[in-house]
């Protein structure tokens, strides 16, 4: 369900709730900086390999939602 969100849809169900563009926006963003952080704060964190194909899940995520 999820894999295939992308920005369009998000945009859609902010919209659907009430958000402004720019409030919808922002949170994509959050969204994104968190997941790009997250290889770091695994590392730092000592991850076991679970945690690193977290990280590789994140980062299909990233890539199919554009």
């Amino acid at each position: 369900m999820f894999a295939q969100a992308t920005a369009v849809h998000l945009m859609a169900l902010g919209r659907r709730h009430g958000l402004s563009d720019r409030a919808i926006a922002a949170i994509i963003d959050n969204v994104r900086a968190g997941l790009a952080d997250w290889p770091e704060i695994a590392a730092q964190a000592g991850a076991t390999f679970s945690m690193r194909e977290i990280a590789e899940r994140h980062a299909e995520v990233a890539r199919t939602f554009g």
